[in-house]
C-alpha cells in the first residue's frame, strides 16, 4: 500500500483492528490455557481450550477462516469479511463475559499461582540484552507495544493502553496476557461501534511502484517486522519478515536457569512461542 501511494478508508481500518485482535484474544486464550497445563492443572487447559474453539469458530463465520487467513488484503479487508458487524458485536460480548469468568477462576486458584510464581524468571537486563518483545519484554518491566508506541492504522485514533509488569517469571507473562485480552475485547468494542453497524468495502485495486519498505506490526508475541521489495513493474521481488518469535526464543532459555528440568513445560508454554518461525 505504501508503495502504491494509497490509504485505506477509515471502515477497512477499524475491520482490520477487529481482525488482529480477534487474533491476539485466540493466541492470549491458548497461551493461558496452555500455561495451566504446565502447571498440571488440566480443567484450567480443557476449560481454556474450548473458549479458543468458540473464538475459532466465530473467525470462520466472520472471516471464512478458522485463523482468518487473507482476511487482511493489500487495499482493505477482503470482500466478505465482517459484513454483519451488530451480529459480530452480540457475539464477541458474549465471549467476552465467558472469558472473564474463566480468567478470574484460573487467577484465583492458589495452587496455580504457586507454581506460576517465581518459575522462569527473566530480569529486565536480560530481556533487554536479548531483544525480547511483547509480553515477554512487558512482563520483565518493558512497556513497549506497537500499537501505541508507533501507531498504525486506526490505533493512531484509539491505541491500547501500555501495561507492563515487572515480576519477570511465569505468572507476570500470564497476567501481562489478562490485561491484554480485556484490552482487546475492548478494541473490539470500539471499532465495531465506530463501523456503525456497515461492513467494509470490498479492497481497493492498486499498482505498486518500485521501492523497499519496512514496516512494524504487533502481534499476539510482539513486534513483527516486514521488508518488501518491488520491482518497477510492481512484482514482489524480496520479501523478509523476522517474527517475534524468532526474537524471543534466546530469551526461553535463559528463562530456565535456575528452574528444575520439570518446570520446562510450564516455562516454554508462558511464551508458547512458534517453532515454523525459527526454521530459516
Amino acid at each position: 500500500e505504501h508503495l502504491a501511494g494509497i490509504a485505506c478508508d477509515e471502515a477497512s481500518e477499524w475491520a482490520r483492528v477487529v481482525v488482529a485482535e480477534l487474533e491476539r484474544i485466540y493466541n492470549h486464550i491458548f497461551d493461558l490455557a496452555s500455561s495451566a497445563a504446565g502447571a498440571g492443572y488440566g480443567y484450567g487447559q480443557t476449560h481454556g481450550l474450548a473458549l479458543k474453539e468458540r473464538v475459532h469458530e466465530l473467525c470462520a463465520a466472520t472471516s471464512g477462516h478458522r485463523m482468518l487467513f487473507d482476511a487482511i488484503v493489500p487495499g482493505g479487508i477482503r470482500s466478505g469479511v465482517l459484513s454483519d458487524p451488530e451480529a459480530l458485536c452480540v457475539k464477541v460480548a458474549a465471549l467476552r463475559e465467558d472469558v472473564d469468568t474463566y480468567i478470574q477462576a484460573l487467577f484465583r486458584n492458589a495452587s496455580v499461582m504457586q507454581r506460576f510464581e517465581g518459575a522462569g524468571y527473566v530480569s529486565p537486563e536480560t530481556a533487554r540484552a536479548f531483544g525480547a518483545v511483547g509480553p515477554a519484554r512487558r512482563a520483565s518491566g518493558g512497556t513497549i507495544d506497537i500499537r501505541s508506541y508507533l501507531p498504525y492504522g486506526a490505533y493512531r485514533e484509539h491505541p491500547p493502553a501500555r501495561h507492563g509488569e515487572a515480576g519477570g517469571d511465569v505468572a507476570a507473562r500470564c497476567n501481562v496476557k489478562r490485561v491484554e485480552l480485556a484490552e482487546s475485547f475492548a478494541l473490539i468494542d470500539h471499532a465495531l461501534r465506530e463501523m456503525s453497524g456497515y461492513g467494509p468495502p470490498p479492497p481497493q485495486p492498486f499498482q505498486a511502484s518500485a521501492g523497499v519498505v519496512t514496516t512494524l506490526v504487533e502481534g499476539p508475541r510482539g513486534s513483527e517486522s516486514i521488508s518488501v521489495e518491488c520491482d518497477r513493474h510492481g512484482r514482489l521481488t524480496r520479501i523478509h519478515v523476522i517474527s517475534a518469535s524468532y526474537r524471543n526464543w534466546p530469551v526461553v532459555l535463559r528463562a530456565m536457569e535456575g528452574n528444575i528440568i520439570p518446570d520446562f513445560p510450564l516455562v516454554n508454554k508462558s511464551f508458547n512461542l512458534c517453532y515454523a518461525c525459527a526454521d530459516r
